[in-house]
């Protein structure tokens, strides 16, 4: 009996010995398990942000590699256009070469023969032609201006202007493209277009030598980019007949691998030069860069990434116009043919939007009293006097409503007839303007108070997110100063 309860006794510790340690061994084997679990894990969700991380480095640089072939196929297309242009010009001066060759070898007729002719010339053309009626300069100059430019400068008030005959106004300096000055060039020298004499002769007087920069000739065309090689020609004819009592001054900006002379070398050498009072941009070469930033959001549990882009602009940009401002001088800027408000300084998902971004760019970083020396030109149409739908606008910014001015943007070229329309023949509708009304050497007609008394006498509109400060209106404008 006692042997029986030992045994007992044995088997009941036995037995909760061996049930103890296996409760333990499944501790520890469900702890392991559990840890091997969250290693897993944890290991998986890196796995996870490192190729995320991977795919935004892959798209950065997708994003940076196609901004680099988009530089060198411009950079290329540029080099491309200076061959050509070489070529051009080889080809053109080897006739002339040749019939300077030939001039020479022709026998001149006797010196009185010719003297002899003239005077008979002379003297039967004082026969047959009858008297002719005098009138004012400008006055008759206008009525040999075309249909459409007239109705241009009676939209304006600067047909009063012609009947003013006012003083020589101060030179009005283009900035283009290098080598768009040919056509009205040729104009001046009879070799192209249909103009009249008196408008050829007035033409070739005020249409000065191009300048540019000191690494290219100024006529050299690199830069059918835009607008093509004729709008330097279109604009400049514009301010011809327009202002035929004022100088046009064309400068050629240009960019190459080697060397560029951009909008802002051009403003600091024109504001050197005395005679200069009003600048017209309606294109030309502006050094930029593209700055792009990237943003992620997830669609139907998808990782997707979105990008915005703008244009950064060198310092040197907002130091031209302060020296531009210092020196007494206006600039007149077209203000785009997009359709769109002017663009802030701020990122853009669209290409049409940031492309224009220079001017948002200046609004937002051109202090107060420099920026009284700018105004913005936008196109209406010269029937309605509405806003042409392309034009662009100043949008809700207060400053660029109060630098924005508008103007007639239909054009018809003087020397060939071609019609033309935009903010870049605006711009010089304003120039020509403001060189009509100002008068150097007079402190009450510079071409800065012109500009301000143009602003205040424009016919106003109630929509100043699209107009701005109005329809120019010269001939008040003209009242307005004679009564300071």
């Amino acid at each position: 009996m006692k042997l029986t309860l030992f045994f007992r006794i044995i088997t009941l510790i036995l037995f909760s010995y061996f049930s103890f340690m296996g409760e333990g061994e499944a501790r520890r084997s469900h702890s392991h398990r559990h840890s091997i679990a969250a290693k897993k894990k944890t290991q998986g969700a890196t796995s996870a942000k490192r190729k995320q991380q991977a795919r935004l480095a892959q798209q950065k640089a997708l994003v940076a590699k196609r901004l680099r072939l988009q530089e060198q196929q411009r950079k290329a297309k540029i080099q491309r256009q200076q061959v050509l242009a070489k070529k051009k010009q080889a080809v053109a001066q080897t006739p002339r070469k040749r019939a300077q060759r030939t001039s020479r070898v022709k026998k001149s007729p006797p010196r009185k023969s010719i003297v002899a002719r003239k005077q008979a010339q002379r003297l039967s053309v004082a026969k047959k032609s009858p008297p002719r009626r005098v009138l004012p300069p400008q006055a008759s100059y206008f009525s040999l201006l075309n249909p459409q430019t007239q109705k241009n400068a009676k939209v304006g008030g600067l047909d009063y202007l012609f009947s003013k005959n006012l003083s020589q106004g101060p030179t009005i300096a283009l900035i283009e493209y290098s080598g768009g000055w040919k056509n009205i060039k040729n104009a001046t020298t009879k070799t192209n277009g249909n103009l009249s004499d008196k408008t050829r002769e007035n033409y070739k007087r005020n249409l000065l030598t191009p300048i540019g920069g000191p690494h290219l000739h100024p006529d050299v065309e690199i830069a059918g980019i835009c607008k093509g090689s004729d709008h330097g020609s279109k604009v400049a004819s514009v301010m011809l007949d327009l202002a035929p009592q004022a100088k046009v001054l064309p400068v050629s900006t240009y960019s190459s691998r080697a060397h560029s002379y951009d909008v802002a070398d051009a403003l600091l050498n024109l504001s050197r030069i005395k005679d200069v009072g009003v600048i017209n941009i309606s294109a030309g070469e502006f050094i930029r860069h593209l700055d792009a930033q990237m943003s992620e959001y997830t669609e139907n549990e998808v990782q997707k990434y979105k990008y915005k882009f703008k244009w950064t602009f060198p310092t040197k940009y907002m130091e031209a116009f302060k020296a531009v401002a210092r020196a007494g001088k206006v600039v007149v800027l077209a203000a785009g043919n997009e359709g769109i408000d002017i663009p802030p300084d701020e990122f853009f998902e669209h290409q049409k939007e940031y492309d224009q971004q220079f001017m948002g760019h200046l609004l937002d970083n051109l202090d107060a009293e420099s920026l009284q020396s700018v105004v913005f030109a936008g196109s209406i149409d010269a029937d309605t006097r509405q806003l042409r739908p392309k034009s662009n606008r100043p949008g809700p910014s207060p400053r660029a409503q109060d630098r924005f001015l508008c103007a007639p943007g239909q054009i018809q070229v003087s020397y060939s007839g071609d019609r033309a329309e935009g903010t870049s023949f605006a711009a010089p509708y304003i120039c020509a303007a403001i060189a009509n009304l100002s008068k150097p050497g007079d402190p009450k007609r510079t071409p800065r108070r012109a500009l301000k008394a143009l602003l205040d006498s424009a016919d106003k509109h109630p929509h100043r997110r699209v107009y701005g400060c109005g329809n120019i209106n010269a001939r008040k404008a003209l009242e307005l100063l004679e009564r300071q």
